[in-house]
């Protein structure tokens, strides 16, 4: 092979060879062509995920309304430790005495069982102490006092006594419930169904976008992305057939048919709603609401967080104003209700100190509390409350943490479902020689 002094290129003496050759050099090309091309395709793709640019209508107004929800306060935040109610394990602590009565209880929760341990002492009545245990196959109850452990199985088949005197579907409501209660499958699959159905309903309703509008938000006129649908009674007919749909066989037919009855009493005639949502910064800046001909107007206008300042006006008069501010770690909150004052509050972050004020009965209730939440525990203290007429002697105190241990609770144990009139007969003398 030569190769031209001038341009470099190889010389080739066979013209065949020659062919081959610029066929291999244009094949390179537009390979070269088609892996950029795959890489700007991948690279708008992945911009567009990440940014959200390809997301649908409908995900950036649930994504908006979520973020508006969950750009917290700090009250709300020292309140997060509320999210362990639920958990797989958590211990939620109760005591209070109101003018001597006195109440004490722990509600320890650890997967599918629970246990509620405490004390009750109110006058005209004994002093009680004594726990209740709940696992998947039985509730399980004892007090101090009592030698026996009341038992009722509820995954079996019951034919003592009480179960005759006692109606056959609050029976089945009874033990359904226990066992939704007990089942953590049970629990997740309801929310993820429910939620499932709700999307999908949500996902087929027509969305368009408007033009854009400006609104007040962190103290500036802002231009904000809006847009639009129709809330009517055929749409809401097919949400609540989608959650009945999701809920069957989840839940006794008895909550079934209550939910669907209310369903039916809501959306039968029902005027159709035009909702325009407006996001700023991918919240809420506003939402738009035209139920037949009235209007109303939810404006979150911002400030430390998108909901620290709230307004909801109608046909141009302000029936709700929540206005809020920040200063160092101290948050104030006052709240109206059609120009008159409801409640108003302030949180120290630092301290924890709590102070609410609430003007709307009359009363002029004032109670001053401390509340300092973390990741995995929450404590509220209540100190002092006060009214204009009188004062009530009042502690209260409030304990949530992650975690939970469970008590064995030990004693000779009656079967409440399989007992006969005379073991109840016999039960309730043990009960009597016990508190009385």
């Amino acid at each position: 092979m030569k190769f031209d002094p001038m341009t470099g290129e190889p010389i080739y003496e066979n013209p065949a060879e020659a062919v081959l050759a610029q066929h291999k050099k244009t094949t390179g090309q537009k390979n070269l062509i088609v892996i950029a091309a795959v890489a700007v395709v991948a690279l708008v793709v992945l911009i567009g995920v990440v940014t959200g640019l390809f997301q649908s209508k409908q995900m950036k107004i649930l994504s908006a309304v979520a973020k508006t929800f969950t750009d917290e306060s700090k009250l709300a935040k020292a309140c997060g430790a509320l999210d362990l109610i639920g958990t797989d394990a958590y211990t939620l602590y109760v005591k209070a005495d109101v003018e001597g009565q006195e109440v004490e209880a722990t509600l320890a929760a650890k997967k599918n069982e629970m246990q509620l341990s405490g004390m009750v002492d109110v006058s005209g009545m004994p002093e009680i102490q004594g726990i209740i245990g709940l696992d998947s196959k039985a509730v399980r109850a004892t007090v101090d006092g009592l030698d026996t452990v009341l038992v009722y199985k509820f995954t079996e088949e019951n034919d003592g006594e009480l179960m005759d005197q006692t109606d056959e579907e609050v029976i089945e409501l009874i033990n359904e419930t226990l066992v939704m209660l007990t089942s953590d499958k049970a629990q997740n699959n309801v929310g993820k169904k429910v939620s499932s159905a709700v999307l999908k309903v949500f996902n087929d309703w027509k969305i368009e976008k408007v033009d854009k509008k400006s609104f007040e938000v962190d103290g500036k006129k802002r231009n904000c992305t809006g847009y639009t649908f129709t809330i009517d009674e055929n749409g809401m007919e097919d949400m609540s057939d989608a959650i009945v749909k999701a809920l069957d066989g989840e839940v006794s037919d008895e909550v079934l048919d209550a939910f669907e009855d209310l369903m039916s009493d809501v959306v039968d005639g029902m005027e159709d709603t035009e909702v325009t949502v407006y996001i700023y910064k991918d919240m809420l800046a506003a939402v738009l609401l035209e139920i037949g001909s009235d209007e109303v107007e939810i404006l979150f206008e911002g400030g430390e967080y998108r909901t620290q300042n709230v307004i909801v006006e109608t046909e141009g008069y302000t029936v709700m104003e929540l206005a809020g501010s920040t200063s160092g770690s101290v948050e104030e909150y006052e709240l109206e209700l059609a120009g008159r004052e409801v409640l108003s509050m302030e949180y120290n972050e630092k301290s924890g100190e709590l102070s609410i004020k609430e003007k709307y009965t009359g009363a002029n209730i004032s109670i001053d509390a401390t509340l300092i939440g973390k990741s995995n525990e929450l404590s509220f203290v209540l100190e002092d409350m006060d009214m204009d007429d009188y004062s009530i002697s009042c502690d209260l105190e409030i304990n949530l943490k992650k975690g939970a241990s469970m008590q064995k609770i030990k004693g000779e144990e009656f079967d409440l479902g399989a007992a006969d009139e005379d073991d109840l007969e016999d039960l309730v003398e043990d009960i009597e020689d016990a508190f009385y």
